[in-house]
């Protein structure tokens, strides 16, 4: 069988079409050749649009990088003690405040806890937690 390539306008055999299972007669419109030429010029376009695109950059003036942000970035670590020094006694009051998971926030306290920073008591059946003082 052949079919119709309308890009040549050039009747080949099937084999010169590539699968296309969605189609009909389940080949592709175009002939391999065609498309090969088609993707070659399209390749040819996209890397002088990117050289287009490259001139232009570097013709415009030199600009400093913008600041994105001015905050600090906090750890785990400053975002607990953070929220004990604000009030938050419980666990729950600190995942709420700092946004933190739960096993997160346990580790973080028991780091605190460890370097003497926090002091912890029992107050029924929740733990508290306060600043130690500093000299």
């Amino acid at each position: 069988m052949e079919k119709l390539c309308p890009i040549c306008n050039l009747t080949q055999p099937l084999d010169n079409f590539g699968v296309h299972k969605s189609r009909q007669d389940g080949r592709n419109l175009y002939c391999k050749s065609c498309i090969v030429l088609k993707s070659r010029e399209q390749r040819t376009h996209i890397r002088a649009l990117k050289r287009e695109r490259a001139a232009f950059l570097a013709a415009l003036p030199e600009r400093k990088p913008e600041v994105v942000s001015k905050r600090p970035i906090f750890t785990g670590l400053d975002r607990v003690s953070y929220a004990i020094k604000q009030g938050c006694k419980t666990r729950e009051q600190i995942r709420r405040e700092t946004r933190l998971p739960m096993d997160e926030i346990c580790d973080l306290l028991a780091d605190l806890y460890d370097v003497g920073a926090i002091v912890s008591r029992p107050v029924g059946e929740e733990r508290v937690f306060v600043m130690r003082a500093t000299a």
